[in-house]
């Protein structure tokens, strides 16, 4: 691989980190490059005397793809990070990906707030406007309280065929022990693709 366009893509890479109150931590990721690309990324955490804190995400540290021009997504690997970090660095790298990101072919036709308070918090009419079955498909939602970050809600769905519309329902903001936050505000980011790579 040419370390001078790893370096070019990098620099058109940018990760913002959402934070909520008990901890759980989210990564805003967003391609400005005009080709598509993945990034592998390692976040490491820190305890209040810069000791490294011995931690592994679930499904380890993530390999994002694909992400496509322009585009802007949600990693949540590290949503229970340890609870007793003091601060935190990322390291990561970006390379050129070949895979197609659809995003921008799934078309929300409706978003409506769902009021039980318990489980989900938004619910959206999605239709492919792709002219292919897409294998998979994620809503993340970020969810603002007062215009403060409270949490990410997501949804999935598979085998999406071309021209359908599909019901999808995100889940509430919730505490390290699953408890429902309330919110006021969203955003919601698209990611679809095939598992062609």
């Amino acid at each position: 691989m040419n370390n001078e366009l790893e370096v070019n893509l990098k620099g058109n890479v940018s990760i913002d980190v959402l934070e909520t109150e008990f901890k759980r931590v989210y990564l805003v990721i967003k391609n400005n490059n005009e080709e598509t690309v993945r990034v592998n990324i390692k976040m490491n955490f820190y305890d209040e005397n810069g000791s490294l804190i011995e931690y592994k995400p679930s499904f380890g540290h993530p390999k994002v793809h694909p992400i496509a021009p322009h585009q802007e997504l949600i990693e949540s690997n590290y949503d229970y990070a340890p609870n007793n970090y003091a601060s935190y660095d990322i390291e990561y790298d970006v390379t050129p990906d070949s895979q197609i990101n659809y995003y921008d072919q799934m078309e929300l036709l409706s978003q409506e707030r769902i009021y039980d308070n318990v489980t989900f918090g938004m619910k959206f009419e999605v239709k492919n406007n792709a002219q292919v079955k897409i294998d998979y498909i994620r809503i993340d939602v970020v969810y603002y309280n007062e215009g403060k970050f409270v949490g990410v809600g997501t949804s999935t769905t598979t085998a999406f065929e071309a021209g359908t519309t599909t019901t999808m329902k995100a889940l509430n903001p919730t505490d390290r022990d699953a408890h429902a936050q309330p919110f006021d505000d969203y955003k919601a980011y698209v990611v679809a693709y095939n598992y062609d790579l």
